[in-house]
Protein backbone atom coordinates (compact mmCIF):
# COMPACT_ATOMS: atom_id res chain seq x y z
CA UNK A 1 0.00 0.00 0.00
CA UNK A 2 2.96 2.38 0.48
CA UNK A 3 3.55 2.59 -3.28
CA UNK A 4 -0.10 3.34 -3.88
CA UNK A 5 -0.12 6.00 -1.15
CA UNK A 6 2.91 7.69 -2.76
CA UNK A 7 1.21 7.55 -6.16
CA UNK A 8 -1.98 9.05 -4.74
CA UNK A 9 -0.06 11.85 -3.02
CA UNK A 10 1.95 12.68 -6.12
CA UNK A 11 -0.78 12.44 -8.80
CA UNK A 12 -3.97 13.14 -6.78
CA UNK A 13 -5.82 10.31 -8.53
CA UNK A 14 -9.57 9.95 -8.08
CA UNK A 15 -9.93 6.19 -8.45
CA UNK A 16 -13.72 6.49 -8.62
CA UNK A 17 -13.78 8.88 -11.58
CA UNK A 18 -15.59 7.04 -14.35
CA UNK A 19 -14.62 3.50 -13.35
CA UNK A 20 -15.31 0.64 -15.76
CA UNK A 21 -15.65 3.00 -18.71
CA UNK A 22 -12.82 1.57 -20.82
CA UNK A 23 -12.13 -1.79 -22.39
CA UNK A 24 -9.71 -3.93 -20.38
CA UNK A 25 -8.13 -5.23 -23.59
CA UNK A 26 -7.61 -2.15 -25.78
CA UNK A 27 -8.55 0.80 -23.50
CA UNK A 28 -11.21 2.02 -25.94
CA UNK A 29 -14.18 3.86 -24.40
CA UNK A 30 -17.11 1.52 -23.84
CA UNK A 31 -20.58 2.28 -25.17
CA UNK A 32 -23.82 1.26 -23.53
CA UNK A 33 -25.54 -1.21 -25.83
CA UNK A 34 -29.00 -2.72 -26.04
CA UNK A 35 -29.12 -6.24 -24.68
CA UNK A 36 -30.79 -7.53 -27.86
CA UNK A 37 -27.76 -6.62 -29.95
CA UNK A 38 -25.29 -8.72 -27.97
CA UNK A 39 -27.36 -11.64 -26.64
CA UNK A 40 -25.24 -14.28 -28.36
CA UNK A 41 -22.11 -12.92 -26.62
CA UNK A 42 -23.55 -13.03 -23.10
CA UNK A 43 -23.82 -16.23 -21.02
CA UNK A 44 -27.41 -17.35 -20.46
CA UNK A 45 -27.24 -17.01 -16.65
CA UNK A 46 -25.88 -13.49 -16.99
CA UNK A 47 -28.92 -12.45 -19.01
CA UNK A 48 -31.12 -13.40 -16.05
CA UNK A 49 -29.55 -10.97 -13.57
CA UNK A 50 -27.93 -8.26 -15.66
CA UNK A 51 -29.74 -5.84 -17.95
CA UNK A 52 -27.02 -3.24 -18.51
CA UNK A 53 -24.31 -4.02 -21.04
CA UNK A 54 -21.38 -2.10 -22.50
CA UNK A 55 -19.59 -2.86 -25.74
CA UNK A 56 -16.15 -2.15 -27.12
CA UNK A 57 -16.39 -1.29 -30.81
CA UNK A 58 -12.69 -1.89 -31.29
CA UNK A 59 -12.26 -5.44 -29.97
CA UNK A 60 -15.96 -6.43 -29.82
CA UNK A 61 -15.88 -7.39 -26.13
CA UNK A 62 -19.06 -7.12 -24.05
CA UNK A 63 -19.04 -6.06 -20.39
CA UNK A 64 -21.71 -6.13 -17.67
CA UNK A 65 -21.99 -5.49 -13.97
CA UNK A 66 -21.71 -8.60 -11.86
CA UNK A 67 -20.70 -9.53 -8.33
CA UNK A 68 -17.09 -8.74 -9.25
CA UNK A 69 -18.08 -5.12 -9.93
CA UNK A 70 -19.08 -4.54 -6.30
CA UNK A 71 -15.79 -5.98 -5.06
CA UNK A 72 -13.85 -3.79 -7.50
CA UNK A 73 -15.78 -0.66 -6.43
CA UNK A 74 -14.98 -1.42 -2.79
CA UNK A 75 -11.29 -1.70 -3.66
CA UNK A 76 -11.39 1.62 -5.55
CA UNK A 77 -13.07 3.27 -2.54
CA UNK A 78 -10.25 1.99 -0.30
CA UNK A 79 -7.69 3.31 -2.76
CA UNK A 80 -9.37 6.73 -2.74
CA UNK A 81 -9.25 6.86 1.07
CA UNK A 82 -5.49 6.50 1.05
CA UNK A 83 -5.20 9.60 -1.14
Amino acid sequence: MNGQRALNEKLKINWLFSPFSRCLICNELLEKVDEKLILEQVPTNTRLYSKNFWYCKNCKKVYWEGSHTDRMKQQLQKMNKTA
